[in-house]
């Protein structure tokens, strides 16, 4: 008990840290809001196929300027260890309004994955990598993504986890002006039964000109 409360310690103060940096880094406009459905379904032990949708607003349910849906499948390597292959098409449009033509970026990703888990006592740590091929209307690019997720179980249907995603351009390795750290604090989790899971979180996205805070939901289907 006293492990799990000195981790959680350690975290809570890693991810106020970054909090605080992203507040630091630009000022906060509207609550926001972001919701995800994603269904998932295992082929055996070894292999997973996925798909996923999310509609963005800059307003609580209001002003809508983002949507992307995506399909992947995910080998199962080994325990801890898992490989996906993934794409999508991710839109952005205009503020002003709900889907405000023309749009601010049309963009087709494909992105390979790699993902471990590990328990660190009762709790759990994820460690995702992306690599991104982004083609859009101006051209091609690369981005790179890290996200740390740590998760500890409150009851038998229920946890709570943080945690926080870097962007990394490949040109200097460093954060480019408009993809500043996401910082997600997920304040639960509740795992309904025939595979059903439900969150809601606050997520910070920051750049250099200003913070954007969304309220989340997050709808698992598997």
């Amino acid at each position: 008990m006293i492990f799990v409360y000195s981790v959680m310690k350690i975290i809570f103060s890693f991810f106020l840290s970054f909090l605080l940096y992203n507040t630091s880094m630009g000022q906060y406009t509207h609550l926001g809001s972001w919701n995800i459905l994603n269904i998932r379904y295992d082929i055996g032990d070894k292999w997973s196929v996925f798909a996923e949708g999310q509609v963005r607003s800059l307003h609580f349910y209001d002003w809508f300027h983002y949507h992307e849906y995506k399909a992947g499948i995910i080998w199962h390597n080994r325990p801890g260890m898992h490989i996906a292959l993934g794409m999508g098409d991710y839109d952005t449009y205009k503020e002003g309004g709900d889907f405000v033509t023309p749009k601010n970026n049309d963009e087709f990703r494909l992105w390979p994955q790699l993902t471990f888990d590990q328990k660190l006592g009762k709790v759990k740590m994820e460690t995702r990598y992306r690599a991104e091929l982004r083609f859009q209307e101006s051209g091609f690019r690369e981005r790179f993504r890290q996200r740390i997720l740590f998760s500890l179980p409150l009851a038998s249907k229920t946890s709570v986890s943080f945690s926080n995603e870097i962007f990394l351009p490949p040109e200097n390795l460093i954060l480019r002006e408009t993809e500043w750290p996401s910082t997600s604090i997920k304040n639960s989790v509740h795992h309904f039964p025939s595979c059903w899971a439900i969150s809601i979180n606050l997520t910070t996205e920051s750049t250099m000109r200003q913070a954007e805070i969304f309220c989340k939901l997050v709808v698992i289907l598997c």
